[in-house]
Protein backbone atom coordinates (compact mmCIF):
# COMPACT_ATOMS: atom_id res chain seq x y z
CA UNK A 1 0.00 0.00 0.00
CA UNK A 2 1.37 3.30 -0.94
CA UNK A 3 2.64 5.63 2.00
CA UNK A 4 0.04 8.54 1.35
CA UNK A 5 -2.48 6.35 1.99
CA UNK A 6 -0.85 3.84 4.81
CA UNK A 7 0.19 6.93 7.27
CA UNK A 8 -3.18 8.32 7.32
CA UNK A 9 -5.40 5.52 7.58
CA UNK A 10 -2.72 4.50 10.49
CA UNK A 11 -3.15 7.49 12.26
CA UNK A 12 -7.19 7.85 11.70
CA UNK A 13 -6.94 4.14 13.66
CA UNK A 14 -5.12 5.24 16.65
CA UNK A 15 -7.25 8.17 16.83
CA UNK A 16 -10.58 6.17 16.98
CA UNK A 17 -11.88 7.88 13.61
CA UNK A 18 -13.69 4.74 12.21
CA UNK A 19 -16.24 7.09 10.64
CA UNK A 20 -13.50 8.49 8.01
CA UNK A 21 -11.95 4.73 7.47
CA UNK A 22 -15.50 3.43 6.41
CA UNK A 23 -16.50 6.03 4.27
CA UNK A 24 -13.22 5.53 2.45
CA UNK A 25 -14.08 1.74 2.57
CA UNK A 26 -17.31 2.39 0.81
CA UNK A 27 -15.54 5.35 -1.29
CA UNK A 28 -12.98 3.01 -2.81
CA UNK A 29 -14.77 -0.49 -2.83
CA UNK A 30 -18.70 -0.70 -2.19
CA UNK A 31 -19.99 2.39 -4.31
CA UNK A 32 -18.20 0.90 -7.61
CA UNK A 33 -20.84 -2.44 -6.84
CA UNK A 34 -24.05 -0.71 -5.20
CA UNK A 35 -23.91 2.30 -8.09
CA UNK A 36 -24.10 -0.33 -10.72
CA UNK A 37 -27.49 -2.14 -9.05
CA UNK A 38 -29.04 0.69 -7.26
CA UNK A 39 -31.62 2.61 -9.27
CA UNK A 40 -30.66 6.11 -7.45
CA UNK A 41 -26.96 6.73 -7.72
CA UNK A 42 -24.81 7.40 -4.54
CA UNK A 43 -23.12 10.19 -4.96
CA UNK A 44 -19.75 10.12 -2.88
CA UNK A 45 -16.42 11.96 -3.18
CA UNK A 46 -12.84 10.54 -4.50
CA UNK A 47 -10.64 8.34 -2.47
CA UNK A 48 -7.99 11.67 -3.20
CA UNK A 49 -8.61 15.15 -4.42
CA UNK A 50 -5.66 16.46 -5.80
CA UNK A 51 -5.48 20.58 -5.93
CA UNK A 52 -3.47 22.59 -8.26
CA UNK A 53 -3.51 26.01 -6.32
CA UNK A 54 -0.86 27.57 -8.60
CA UNK A 55 0.64 27.53 -11.76
CA UNK A 56 3.77 29.94 -10.79
CA UNK A 57 6.67 28.35 -9.78
CA UNK A 58 10.01 29.28 -8.39
CA UNK A 59 12.01 27.33 -10.72
CA UNK A 60 11.94 27.20 -14.04
CA UNK A 61 12.96 23.36 -14.95
CA UNK A 62 12.96 22.99 -18.36
CA UNK A 63 10.81 20.08 -18.20
CA UNK A 64 7.77 21.95 -16.59
CA UNK A 65 5.20 23.96 -18.96
CA UNK A 66 3.42 25.44 -15.71
CA UNK A 67 4.79 28.75 -15.86
CA UNK A 68 3.83 29.00 -19.57
CA UNK A 69 0.81 28.15 -18.76
CA UNK A 70 0.28 30.54 -16.00
CA UNK A 71 1.29 33.45 -18.46
CA UNK A 72 -2.28 31.89 -20.55
CA UNK A 73 -4.40 31.45 -18.00
CA UNK A 74 -7.70 33.37 -18.36
CA UNK A 75 -9.00 33.35 -15.06
CA UNK A 76 -6.76 34.41 -11.58
CA UNK A 77 -5.75 31.97 -9.09
CA UNK A 78 -8.56 31.10 -6.17
CA UNK A 79 -8.62 33.25 -3.19
CA UNK A 80 -7.93 31.78 0.16
CA UNK A 81 -11.77 31.78 0.56
CA UNK A 82 -12.54 30.33 -2.87
CA UNK A 83 -10.13 27.18 -2.07
CA UNK A 84 -11.89 26.09 1.18
CA UNK A 85 -15.16 26.49 -0.40
CA UNK A 86 -13.82 23.88 -2.65
CA UNK A 87 -12.18 21.92 0.17
CA UNK A 88 -15.09 21.84 2.29
CA UNK A 89 -17.59 20.72 -0.73
CA UNK A 90 -14.55 17.56 -1.08
CA UNK A 91 -14.91 17.20 2.66
CA UNK A 92 -19.26 17.37 2.45
CA UNK A 93 -18.92 14.32 -0.20
CA UNK A 94 -16.37 12.77 1.87
CA UNK A 95 -13.20 12.79 -0.02
CA UNK A 96 -10.64 11.37 1.85
CA UNK A 97 -7.43 13.20 1.02
CA UNK A 98 -6.41 16.12 -0.45
CA UNK A 99 -2.88 16.71 -2.70
CA UNK A 100 -1.36 20.38 -2.63
CA UNK A 101 0.75 21.11 -5.31
CA UNK A 102 0.88 23.26 -8.15
CA UNK A 103 3.50 24.94 -9.74
CA UNK A 104 4.63 25.38 -6.59
CA UNK A 105 2.26 25.32 -3.63
CA UNK A 106 4.69 27.39 -1.26
CA UNK A 107 4.52 30.69 -3.57
CA UNK A 108 1.25 30.95 -1.97
CA UNK A 109 1.18 31.89 1.73
CA UNK A 110 -1.68 30.40 2.32
CA UNK A 111 -0.68 26.70 1.63
CA UNK A 112 -0.31 26.00 5.34
CA UNK A 113 -3.86 27.91 6.05
CA UNK A 114 -5.74 25.34 3.56
CA UNK A 115 -3.65 22.10 4.91
CA UNK A 116 -4.85 23.08 8.42
CA UNK A 117 -8.23 23.86 6.86
CA UNK A 118 -8.50 20.46 4.88
CA UNK A 119 -7.02 18.55 8.13
CA UNK A 120 -9.58 20.56 10.39
CA UNK A 121 -12.39 18.46 8.25
CA UNK A 122 -11.14 15.33 8.92
CA UNK A 123 -9.48 14.54 5.37
CA UNK A 124 -5.21 13.38 4.87
CA UNK A 125 -3.16 15.95 3.80
CA UNK A 126 -0.49 15.50 1.11
CA UNK A 127 2.23 18.78 0.73
CA UNK A 128 4.16 18.34 -3.26
CA UNK A 129 6.97 21.03 -3.11
CA UNK A 130 10.18 21.38 -4.76
CA UNK A 131 11.28 22.27 -1.37
CA UNK A 132 13.12 25.96 -2.05
CA UNK A 133 11.29 27.69 -0.32
CA UNK A 134 10.78 25.76 3.01
CA UNK A 135 13.35 28.10 4.93
CA UNK A 136 13.35 28.26 8.60
CA UNK A 137 10.04 30.62 9.05
CA UNK A 138 8.30 28.44 6.73
CA UNK A 139 9.50 24.86 8.04
CA UNK A 140 7.66 25.97 10.90
CA UNK A 141 4.33 27.18 9.40
CA UNK A 142 4.10 23.83 7.01
CA UNK A 143 4.65 21.75 10.14
CA UNK A 144 2.53 23.12 12.45
CA UNK A 145 -0.29 22.85 9.51
CA UNK A 146 0.59 19.09 10.20
CA UNK A 147 0.21 17.30 6.79
CA UNK A 148 0.48 13.56 6.39
CA UNK A 149 2.60 13.56 3.88
CA UNK A 150 5.29 16.05 2.46
CA UNK A 151 6.78 14.92 -1.04
CA UNK A 152 9.40 16.88 -1.92
CA UNK A 153 10.61 16.75 -5.72
CA UNK A 154 14.28 16.52 -6.92
CA UNK A 155 13.25 18.11 -10.37
CA UNK A 156 15.45 21.45 -10.59
CA UNK A 157 16.51 23.75 -12.89
CA UNK A 158 20.46 22.39 -12.95
CA UNK A 159 21.67 19.43 -12.24
CA UNK A 160 23.24 20.46 -8.92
Amino acid sequence: MRKTFFYPILRKLKEGNLNWLFWQTINGIALKYLNKILPKKIITGPVMAVLLLTYRCNSKCIMCDLPQRALKAVDPEYSTKQWKNIIKQLADIHTGGIGFTGGEPLVRSDTPELITYAKSLGMATTLNTNAVLLHKENIKKVLDSDPDNINISLDGINKE
